[in-house]
């Protein structure tokens, strides 16, 4: 886990939160007046409230086991130029499937660049470069999360950078002062309608305003 509340880890070693690991919800009902949840491991738990949506599973089931196994390494991680580039599969593009602390931002960035790439924009690095940048920041990733890198595609604590790297690629990132002020402030993605304007402009998309 990249990011936790103050304390969380402290409270699951008192036992003040208990923690089953691998353990998902199969039934929800009332018993001896009392609204319970029973667990996938057969135990039943009080469930006065429930948060759903608290964890994910980085799966694609609708590709064939063939295309995932070219996405992928021995491990089960994701091998994406960028987080967005298949290193074996084309025609195959993830936007904003990595974890970031500015989700909204990277996948932005990350459509720029596959927009880009469609158009015949900047020329990338040979594979066997590519190849071997990605197997670099996963090992990283791999190290920095003691062996949890979310199948490779956890990009925290370097979301800002991420941004900054896709953006620079394609030559559309934002000024170096700006840039400046979104790594020492709070970053404003909307410093950042720079960047599409830049590529709409290079490869001559006229906005079309909506009719009345």
């Amino acid at each position: 886990m990249s990011l936790a509340t103050e304390r969380f880890y402290e409270k699951v070693e008192s036992g003040t939160i208990e923690v089953r690991r691998g353990t998902a919800i199969t039934a929800l009902y009332e018993k001896d007046g009392r609204a319970v949840a029973e667990l996938s491991d057969g135990s039943v738990v009080p469930a006065d409230v429930i948060v759903c949506a608290t964890g994910f599973e980085q799966r694609v089931p609708f590709l064939d086991d063939e295309i995932q196994r070219r996405l992928t390494d021995l491990e089960g991680n994701f091998l994406l130029y960028r987080q967005i580039l298949p290193l074996d599969v084309s025609n195959l593009y993830f936007i904003g499937y990595g974890s970031s602390l500015f989700s909204p931002l990277s996948a932005e960035a990350a459509a720029l660049w596959t927009a880009d790439h469609l158009l015949g924009g900047a020329e990338l690095p040979p594979l066997e470069q590519r190849r071997e940048f990605v197997r670099t920041r996963l090992d990283w990733m791999i190290e920095r999360s003691e062996g949890k890198p979310a199948r490779g595609t956890n990009i925290i604590p370097f979301s800002l950078r991420q941004v900054d790297e896709v953006l620079d690629e394609i030559d559309a990132n934002v000024g170096p002062l700006t840039r400046l002020s979104q790594w020492i402030l709070p970053a404003r993605p909307s410093s950042y309608r720079r960047s599409t304007r830049v590529l709409m402009k290079r490869h001559g998309i006229v906005r079309v305003s909506p009719s009345r």
